[in-house]
């Protein structure tokens, strides 16, 4: 009886240390979310925080996920400060991008007509797109949302069409605000 009760108890140390893997390698899911953003520098003026929640992630297990600001900004104190927007997945991976937030203190004088002018909003989001709001570049969250799963470029392809085999999902391209291919996605 001695000798069951030690193996038991062996047993449930053992179990214990193998339960202790990631939940990550545990579900087969390695991969960190992808971020989808453009910007990586950002300016604002003392007393005028930045809202970062336009900014999601998405993950090819788990889909759209929220992103988070880690670091410190003092808006009240003007300077340069290095947060990092991040975002983790279910199974606990993580991808985290760095950017840079410029506190000034006074906003940015207003070019005169003898400088250079300003850039315009052409440069920074996209006319013909379907949302002229948003850059070119971008793939809009809301084209994402109706996937189960993404695939990113064109070796996305090939993952996508052996993840629909046996089931009646379908592989279809996933474009650019621009309507430039970006990828695929799962239905």
């Amino acid at each position: 009886m001695k000798s069951i009760l030690t193996t038991l108890l062996c047993l449930l140390i053992l179990a214990g240390c193998t339960g202790s893997e990631s939940t990550a390698a545990a579900s087969g899911d390695t991969n960190g979310p992808y971020i989808n953003m453009v910007q990586y520098e950002f300016s604002t003026t003392v007393g005028n925080p930045i809202d970062f929640s336009n900014i999601s992630g998405y993950d090819d297990v788990d889909g759209l996920l929220p992103t988070s600001l880690r670091g410190y900004v003092n808006y009240e104190q003007p300077g340069d400060y290095y947060p990092s927007i991040v975002c983790t997945d279910l199974s606990g991976n993580e991808t985290a991008i760095p950017i840079t937030v410029h506190v000034l203190n006074t906003p940015d004088p207003i070019p005169s007509a003898s400088s250079e002018p300003a850039p315009s909003m052409e440069s920074t989001t996209c006319r013909e797109g379907k949302d002229p709001d948003q850059p070119c570049s971008v793939v809009l969250s809301d084209d994402l949302s109706s996937y189960r799963t993404i695939y990113e470029g064109e070796g996305g392809y090939e993952s996508c069409i052996r993840a629909a085999e046996g089931d009646e999902a379908a592989c279809e391209i996933i474009k650019t605000n621009d309507g430039s291919f970006w990828g695929y996605g799962l239905k």
